[in-house]
């Protein structure tokens, strides 16, 4: 059984916020991403007007805004499962792409004992396949899966290609 969601329903419940991310690249090719909450009023002026505010004050290129809507609910940690992988640092990851060399990487954090290959860290691409789908529903047209793994606190573990 998994954590219990307290997060909105896109779609049928009003956004509760917007997340803006303002992406910069330095001289270097150093990249960072910045990211707010903000009312869900905010109007794109008022982040078009912060974006150029920002730009003007630093070095770097800002290259990339994100603006999302944003459902939030409760953060409660008692809402969540203390199973073996209770971290949301361990994630099983799916990298899927696009040609010419254009990668997407999505996850399931703190992933249920059930979504692995049974006494292993190996996930089980058939209990995967309906989130696979939906992955490769949401991203854009030309993605194809490329490969899963779980990855603990950023540590590697075997990755299956597809």
């Amino acid at each position: 059984m998994p954590g219990t969601r307290t997060a909105g329903v896109p779609g049928v419940d009003i956004p509760t916020a917007k997340r803006v991310s303002l992406n910069f690249v330095d001289a270097t090719t150093d990249s960072k991403s910045n990211s707010i909450l903000v009312p869900a009023s905010a109007t794109y002026a008022q982040i078009e007007t912060f974006a150029a505010e920002t730009q003007e004050r630093s070095n770097a290129s800002l290259w990339e805004i994100e603006v999302t809507e944003v459902w939030q609910g409760a953060k409660q940690s008692g809402n969540a499962l203390s199973d073996p992988r209770l971290a949301v640092q361990d994630n099983i990851r799916y990298t899927v792409k696009a040609q010419p060399n254009t990668y997407q990487q999505l996850y399931i954090p703190a992933p249920l004992l059930t979504q692995f290959v049974t006494g292993s860290e190996t996930p089980d691409v058939t209990a995967l396949t309906d989130w696979f789908t939906a992955a490769l529903a949401l991203v854009a047209a030309g993605y194809a899966g490329l490969n899963v793994e779980f990855v603990e606190h950023k540590e590697r573990n075997q990755k299956i290609k597809f």
